[in-house]
């Protein structure tokens, strides 16, 4: 590494504190450096407000890139250095205080002098006896912070570095702790894990450097908090079981987390049970962790997560609870006597009978058994009840949890359709709904896939005179965010529920709908899951190194059918390893995009017709998690890049800049975890004993019922058989949730009420 001082000629690119920019009039004593700088040169590092004309000084080292040209990065913070000279500190002054222009710039440092940044940050009221300025007190406080944050925000960036933590936290450390940063990040970092700025394990590497013991409470309490996050965060578990007897596997809740303790913390030491449970006590103390005894068994959760599971609870009782009622019974056979199309089994007359009696109702079944018919049918009779015996039009609500799941509806409804978030108003910035669905119904495709904290919102948004319907498969995966929701409900036995069985002729014939069905059921290839049979084709490979040349194979026999990249999904359980996402995307771009022109956006590698996929949403280019779509263009303006994204079934093109890029991935190959919600005319999974960490029986059943028309199964029948079987990993406490049994306790009291108003509800 050189030591480096240099002026900011032009700013290319910029995300958080990480900025590419033009650097000139360089200074340097070291003369290899010195041979080699240019007269210009492009420097890659991490920067705190950064403004043309700025010059910073820091540690460089040289680097080339795929062209040859030489540049400058670093993995450290660059420091700004101030100006000493009056015309130039007036500029410097009014770039980084927002209103000051430079003329009052020009007159504060006449006045003040050079030294003028340090008198107003010990003294703000100075400004106040400036007669040309004419500003008022807090116009001069304002002044004075934001000196003193662009001051400060240097020695804690440097000092944040030091201590081993992102430089990313400097800013939203300062933001939360202001001047007392570096003596709290020194002092007591268990309280930035607490407040969710550092994981667990670096505020124990912190802590170690201050010679804290392993047992020291206030570690023990932060531990604890942190291991209630991890399950919550990894195995989507609202709470944990404390008793020690639950358990069937030889570890208990007292050695997991000791074990986990060991292994993401830096101090190292097996506490006692004693001193876990005066930690637990504390905690509840705090009001940061809530105990529950149930049936003699005890649950922790964190406050968090209690509250809005009963915050679930109480919504669906107060939904349910409402008196307001859509229609009766008479208006629902006056429909059907008029309905003319295909015939209705007994069930799914039962799911039109309950969606459209009951305040809340579910509709569940497995693939070909018609949940989407039925669907279908629903919409027609609220429009036809709404219209004939309301005499106006149905207001009517279709939400998905994804996009994807959104744009599903609306094809196979042709009515509107919308994600959960985008019809709520929220977003990263907004987490808390405020706004009432007044409609007639709310219906939400694929609910398996909503978790605990959108529900709460959901629920929040719907009014007393607003009927909801969830429509889902439980077989599929569970919602990446915690908790079990749909399953919660049904096994409450408080919402009237329909699981549709019977399938329907035309899936009958469909190999891919009978093997889901035997998923279900857990029968494996020796009870009845067929093997290249039908619409299900089975590749044996036993050989994971091998999985990715069997695929490209198929793919070239694909696309000699008349198959495009857009029809065909290649769905793998898991990222890493053999046949993961990584390792298929990285060779199916290469493999099948001849374009040879690439362009690197941090350490992502794009071609023009790329298929790419979007990781989340983003509300400002009205794109979603899980949209996938094909690079039309990658160009460059004014000497910032972009990427032109062309998103199936959308009807516009999406603009990228550099930045919004990082939201991208490839999209060859996606997990099946985002593949929920989508279907696609022919899908392929790689299947190997290697990935035995994601072989369930949710992961196989979900790609398997993502196929419109061909599934391709590559790898090995044991694994499938695995997969089948492993209907609950982990089943100690996978996603464990008390949602359901809250649920069940708060509908108590509707049915106390009703009796009391010998009122008997109907679904009890």
């Amino acid at each position: 590494m050189f030591k480096l001082s240099f002026k900011i000629q032009k700013i290319y690119w910029r995300s958080e504190n990480y900025a590419i920019v033009q650097g000139n009039k360089f200074e340097t004593t070291n003369a290899v450096l010195k041979k080699k700088l240019g007269r210009t040169m492009q420097i890659k590092g991490y920067f705190n407000t950064i403004f043309e004309g700025d010059r910073f000084i820091g540690d460089v080292e040289i680097c080339e890139d795929k062209n040859g040209e030489l540049y400058l990065t670093s993995n450290k913070f660059f420091e700004l250095v101030e100006p000493e000279k009056k015309e130039t500190l007036a500029k410097f002054i009014s770039k980084r205080v927002k209103g000051l222009s430079l003329t009052k710039s020009k007159i504060i440092v006449n006045e003040v002098g050079l030294d003028c940044i340090d008198k107003i940050i010990d003294n703000f009221t100075i400004l106040l006896g400036i007669s040309d300025l004419k500003i008022s007190n807090a116009k001069a406080e304002k002044i004075s912070n934001q000196l003193k944050y662009c001051r400060r925000y240097d020695e804690i960036a440097i000092f944040v570095q030091s201590a081993g933590l992102p430089l990313r936290l400097a800013n939203e450390l300062y933001e939360k702790y202001k001047d007392d940063t570096i003596e709290i990040v020194r002092d007591d970092p268990y309280q930035i894990c607490y407040d969710g700025l550092i994981p667990f394990n670096s505020a124990d590497k912190l802590a170690n450097e201050c010679k804290i013991n392993y047992n020291q409470p206030l570690r023990i309490q932060t531990g604890l908090y942190a291991y209630l996050c991890y399950k919550r965060d990894t195995e989507g578990c609202t709470c944990v079981y404390k008793d020690e007897k639950v358990y069937k596997t030889k570890k208990n809740f007292y050695q997991e987390f000791n074990e986990y303790l060991n292994k993401n913390g830096a101090i190292k030491g097996t506490l006692l049970n004693e001193e876990i449970d005066a930690a637990i006590e504390q905690l509840i103390l705090d009001k940061k962790v809530i105990q529950e005894i149930d049936t003699k068994k005890t649950y922790l959760y964190t406050a968090e997560l209690n509250a809005v599971e009963n915050s679930i609870a109480n919504q669906i009782n107060r939904i349910n609870n409402s008196v307001f009622k859509f229609c009766e019974r008479k208006d629902i056979d006056e429909y059907f006597s008029t309905y003319t199309g295909f015939s209705l089994d007994s069930k799914q007359k039962d799911a039109i009978y309950n969606a459209l009696l009951h305040n809340i109702s579910i509709l569940t079944g497995g693939p070909g058994t018609g949940k989407t018919a039925t669907t279908n049918i629903l919409v027609q009779a609220i429009k036809y009840i709404c219209l004939t015996k309301k005499k106006r039009q149905a207001k009517i609500v279709l939400l998905g949890p994804t996009g994807k799941a959104a744009d599903r509806i609306r094809e196979l409804t042709n009515e509107p359709a919308s994600t959960i978030h985008r019809k709520l108003g929220l977003s990263p910035e907004k987490k808390s709904v405020d706004v009432v669905l007044d409609v007639d119904y709310v219906i939400i495709d694929e609910s398996s896939m909503i978790d605990v904290y959108l529900m709460d919102q959901l629920l929040k948004a719907i009014p007393d005179t607003t009927r909801l319907v969830f429509v889902g498969d439980i077989n599929q995966l569970p919602s990446v965010g915690p908790g079990k929701v749909l399953d919660d409900m049904i096994a409450s036995n408080a919402i009237p529920t329909v699981t549709l069985s019977t399938i329907f002729r035309q899936s009958k014939n469909s190999t891919i709908v009978e093997n889901a069905h035997h998923i279900i059921n857990m029968e494996d290839t020796e009870n009845g899951f067929k093997l290249n049979q039908g619409n299900f084709h089975f590749i044996e490979e036993h050989n994971s190194v091998n999985l990715k040349n069997q695929i490209a194979e198929l793919l070239k026999i694909l696309k000699k059918d008349g198959y495009t990249e857009k029809d065909i999904a290649i769905l793998s359980p898991m990222k890493d390893r053999d046949g993961g996402t990584f390792e298929l995307n990285e060779l199916f771009q290469e493999e099948f995009n001849n374009n040879k022109i690439e362009e690197i956006f941090i350490e992502k590698k794009f071609k023009i017709g790329d298929r790419v996929i979007q990781m989340k949403n983003n509300y400002d280019l009205k794109v979603f998690n899980g949209f996938i779509g094909t690079i039309l263009n990658i160009y460059e303006e004014d000497g910032k890049r972009f990427v032109v994204v062309d998103f199936d079934n959308q009807t516009s093109i999406v603009e990228y800049n550099e930045v919004q890029v990082q939201e991208l991935e490839l999209a060859y190959a996606i997990t099946v975890h985002k593949s929920q919600g989508s279907e696609y005319p022919i899908v392929i999974m790689p299947i190997h004993k290697s990935q035995s960490l994601m072989l369930t029986s949710k992961i196989l059943y979900t790609a398997l019922t993502r196929a419109k028309k061909e599934f391709y199964c590559i790898g090995e029948e044991d694994a499938i058989n695995k997969a089948i079987h492993e209907k609950n990993k982990n089943k100690r406490n996978y996603r464990l949730s008390r949602l359901a049994s809250k649920i069940k306790k708060a509908m108590v009291v509707y049915w106390i009420m009703d009796y009391k108003n010998d009122c008997l509800c109907l679904f009890v």
